[in-house]
C-alpha cells in the first residue's frame, strides 16, 4: 500500500508528511513523494528573453528532484521507505494521473483551509483533487497539525 504525497517546496505542503509519516511506519506503508512542475514560459526581462522555456523547465525539474532528494533522505533516515516522483504539467491532474500510475491507496495533502469566497475566487488543487480522486484523499490543515503536536506535549 502506498500513500501519495504532492509537494510543491514549500512548509505548508510539508505538514501532509507530519500525518502521513505515522500512518507509513505503522503500517508498513510507502511513501510516494511527488513534486509536479508547472510548464514553464520563457523568462523575459524587458522584452529581452533571457531563458527559453526549456531552459526553465530543465531548471525547474533539477530544483525539484534535489529537493524531493533532500526530503527523502530525512524519511529514510528514519525508516520510511520512500519513493520519489516529477511530474510536468497541471498540478491536479499530474496528482491525479500519479495515484492512478503508482497505484496509489491514499492521497495525503495540505491545504491553506481558505473557504468561501476565497475557494470560489482562487480554487484549489487540493479541492479539484478532492473532487475527482477515486481514492481517499486525506487534508491537513496546518494548524491541525500544530495542535496535535500540543496536545502531545
Amino acid at each position: 500500500m502506498r500513500i501519495l504525497i504532492p509537494l510543491d517546496g514549500s512548509p505548508l505542503a510539508e505538514k501532509a508528511l507530519e500525518v502521513a509519516e505515522p500512518l507509513a511506519l505503522a503500517g508498513g506503508l510507502e511513501l510516494l513523494l511527488l513534486r509536479v512542475v508547472p510548464v514553464a514560459p520563457p523568462l523575459v526581462v524587458e522584452g529581452r528573453m533571457i531563458m527559453t522555456a526549456d531552459e526553465v523547465a530543465a531548471m525547474e525539474r533539477r530544483d525539484a528532484e534535489v529537493y524531493l532528494a533532500m526530503v527523502a533522505a530525512g524519511l529514510r533516515a528514519r525508516g520510511l521507505r520512500v519513493r520519489r516522483l516529477l511530474r510536468v504539467g497541471d498540478p491536479a491532474r499530474a496528482i491525479l494521473a500519479a495515484a492512478e500510475a503508482e497505484r496509489a491507496t491514499l492521497i495525503a495533502m495540505a491545504t491553506h483551509g481558505r473557504g468561501g469566497l476565497g475557494r470560489l475566487l482562487f480554487g484549489s488543487v487540493t479541492a479539484r483533487v478532492m473532487r475527482a480522486s477515486p481514492i481517499p484523499v486525506l487534508t491537513v490543515r496546518p494548524e491541525q497539525v500544530a495542535a496535535a503536536q500540543v496536545r502531545s506535549a
